[in-house]
């Protein structure tokens, strides 16, 4: 694995209040609360996680470690850890848009991971996750689109449709809805089903006046 100079500079950023012995040996004590963490370790994240010059080995190399930390200092499954794991999906998609099929597999593995905790913890009440969860079906039927697999993509985009239309009290959850139809309609129409493509291609013009007449409210 090549460590450049430019991404060990970045990993010495990391310093939001995590002590020296978290680092080493951390366990609930050492560490800050949960929200706290999550928002620490996406603002280091988003310092490096699309910069091409940083190679993905050494990207997913610095994930793991901050998931290790993570799963020391929270018990059982938690936001971090499937934030974490959610952007070694990330990760791996990008690979996979450089040609590297098999990171597309990765990719889904990764988000699915981290879509079962999530479902879990929303489940349990314990966070509003779910955009998270939306997000998480949209990204593993991209990878299935792009894998050429479009049955695997239009199941998980009905699950996300499913899931969003039982929680889409939000405008924003709206947004995805909207951004669903689209997706089902595209990949209905590329393995012919044109009857469903006209279905979501109209759920798509529906939507969208059920947005304007929101925002003119």
């Amino acid at each position: 694995m090549m460590w450049n100079r430019k991404f060990l500079i970045v990993c010495n950023f990391f310093l939001y209040g995590i002590s020296s012995s978290a680092l080493s040996q951390p366990n609930i004590s050492d560490c800050m609360p949960e929200k706290l963490f999550l928002d620490s370790i996406n603002n280091y994240i988003n310092r490096w996680i699309y910069d091409s010059d940083i190679d993905a080995d050494s990207k997913i190399s610095e994930m793991n470690r901050l998931q290790e930390i993570s799963q020391n200092c929270f018990e059982g499954t938690s936001l971090p850890v499937a934030f974490l794991i959610h952007k070694k999906g990330v990760i791996y998609h990008m690979e996979g848009y450089n040609g590297n099929a098999t990171s597309y597999l990765k990719a889904i593995d990764n988000y699915n991971q981290s879509l079962n905790i999530r479902l879990e913890l929303n489940r349990a009440n314990s966070s509003d996750l779910t955009e998270e969860i939306i997000q998480g079906y949209i990204q593993i039927a991209s990878c299935y689109y792009y894998l050429n697999e479009l049955n695997g993509a239009i199941q998980n985009i009905l699950k996300g449709l499913d899931y969003a239309n039982n929680n889409s009290e939000k405008r924003s959850i709206q947004m995805l809805i909207l951004r669903l139809y689209t997706e089902a309609a595209r990949n209905f129409e590329k393995i012919g089903d044109f009857d469903q493509a006209i279905k979501y291609y109209n759920g798509i013009i529906n939507h969208r006046l059920v947005l304007k007449e929101d925002i003119s409210e």
